[in-house]
């Protein structure tokens, strides 16, 4: 009984996990190094922020901050929006974050 309890447990404790990670549309990487960089950024989560040793915020895939998106000539962005909105929905795309990187090294 102790051990169907147990089970029963972790496996409730898995489900958030699980159902986040399928919330996310999967990547098609076509190359490798973005791939690395993707995972050892965000484990390729499009979501969330997160501050550098710098201080610096950076978001979504790439953890892309504003600075990079500003390098990047801001992609996606629209002539009425917002710079923040802009950098926020390109971080969270993964071509434009990709594009983003590309061009900015």
């Amino acid at each position: 009984m102790i051990a169907v309890y147990n089970t029963l447990v972790l496996a409730v404790s898995f489900i958030p996990t699980v159902i986040c990670l399928l919330m996310f549309p999967q990547v098609e990487f076509t190359n490798d190094c973005m791939r690395a960089m993707c995972e050892a950024d965000s484990g390729c989560v499009p979501k969330g922020c997160s501050e550098d040793m710098y201080g610096r915020l950076g978001c979504g895939y790439f953890r892309l901050n504003i600075y990079q998106y500003k390098q990047c000539y801001q992609p996606g962005r629209e002539d009425d929006q917002d710079e923040d909105e802009a950098w926020i929905a390109c971080a969270e795309n993964y071509e434009c974050s990709q594009e983003c990187l590309r061009v900015s090294h």
